[in-house]
């Protein structure tokens, strides 16, 4: 299955000319190259409605299988195996002082360190699963490889851009949580200090080593590595929004899934345009928001004596702001969006490769997932 992400000339040739007949149909007419560039531009959307054929969507089909049984197994070896090599390594820790103590025990009382080490074991598992699965992607020095870079050069406007729209997706999230908090929660007095975006038990150094470095390290080489670059022979924007989609599914609750779907969007677009150096950078520091700002900004409105109600009302206000910021960049940015999604046309019954059986038990599964949690 790893195997399929390289491959060669003349298999990519007839790739992007079976699944993108846009830019089949512009190569192979003389007549349309010819053509002035308003002529040009106004035959554009009828190149962009064309819809694939059967043989072209079952080779995209194919290939979303393919990285829907990748998730799969990587969530397998995160979740399951993971997690449970990391218990019995714990378990084993405590051995000395503690004797024998059984995966519950374990389980239940994690905490501290304990917790951290858990979550690298799981990770680390994870990553080394992802990098014997893809080694022929990790391998692959062409435009679909892994660690494929990009020679456009990143420009400051493009990074404020995509940390205003990380920060006004945080902002979102915060706001779900402090109307569940005030409904479903039923507790009287809301406070957003409660609330991590990371998902973190705590705020320790270690834990902030593994959700602010290695957390995003991994997470990235998985969906804006390995699944992102190996869909984006079939366009960048099906590519940006499934690995996105996968992205925001794993992350197991509300909260956070609409918050990594939005991110998921923002560092594929990074990827897809840049390099993976990128992403990866960008995710950093916006974990890193996630997890400070939060914080600072209630110490400072609490330095300056807001208490209770007209704490969290101020709050509310900031996080406004931030959403109103993002959708300022979103606008100041549309024309550069309008002329990505332009360069990047996709066939409208591309996303009917969603269709598939593995696609359509991942989505199911994680779902499921996040419904028994929000239960809880």
């Amino acid at each position: 299955m790893r195997g399929k992400h390289a491959l060669s000339a003349s298999q990519h040739s007839s790739t992007q000319s079976a699944v993108n007949p846009a830019k089949s149909s512009v190569k192979q007419s003389n007549e349309h190259a010819q053509l002035p560039a308003a002529q040009s531009a106004a035959k554009r959307p009828a190149l962009i409605s064309r819809a694939l054929s059967r043989p072209a969507l079952a080779q995209v089909r194919q290939e979303v299988s393919s990285q829907a049984v990748f998730v799969f197994l990587y969530g397998i070896a995160m979740q399951l195996i993971g997690y449970s090599l990391g218990v019995i390594i714990i378990a084993l820790q405590r051995f000395p002082s503690q004797g024998f103590s059984s995966f519950e025990q374990v389980a239940s009382n994690l905490s501290g360190w304990a917790a951290v080490e858990l979550y690298l074991v799981a990770t680390a598992t994870a990553f080394v699963f992802t990098v014997i699965y893809r080694r022929s992607q990790i391998e692959d020095p062409g435009p679909y490889g892994m660690f494929h870079r990009s020679r456009r050069p990143m420009s400051l406007s493009v990074v404020v851009t995509c940390l205003a729209l990380a920060l006004a997706a945080q902002s979102i999230s915060r706001f779900y949580d402090f109307v569940v908090r005030q409904t479903v929660g039923g507790i009287g007095t809301s406070d957003f200090s409660s609330f991590g975006i990371v998902g973190s038990p705590s705020f320790s150094a270690p834990m902030v080593i593994y959700s602010c470095l290695w957390g995003p390290i991994v997470e990235e080489v998985v969906f804006r590595g390995a699944i992102l670059q190996g869909l984006k022979r079939y366009g960048k924007v099906f590519a940006i929004v499934t690995s996105s989609l996968f992205f925001a599914l794993l992350h197991g609750n509300i909260s956070q899934s609409f918050f990594a779907f939005i991110l998921g969007i923002v560092l594929g677009f990074i990827g897809c345009e840049y390099s993976l150096v990128w992403p990866i950078a960008l995710h950093i520091v916006s974990n890193i928001a996630a997890t400070y700002l939060p914080n600072l900004l209630r110490l400072s409105l609490s330095a300056q004596g807001l208490r209770g109600q007209a704490l969290n009302q101020t709050q509310l206000v900031f996080w406004f702001v931030m959403v109103l910021l993002g959708g300022l960049a979103l606008y100041c940015s549309r024309r550069s969006l309008q002329a990505f999604c332009l360069r990047e046309p996709q066939p409208p019954n591309i996303y009917a490769a969603w269709g598939t059986p593995w696609f359509i038990v991942v989505v199911v599964i994680q779902l499921l997932l996040i419904g028994w949690r929000l239960l809880l």
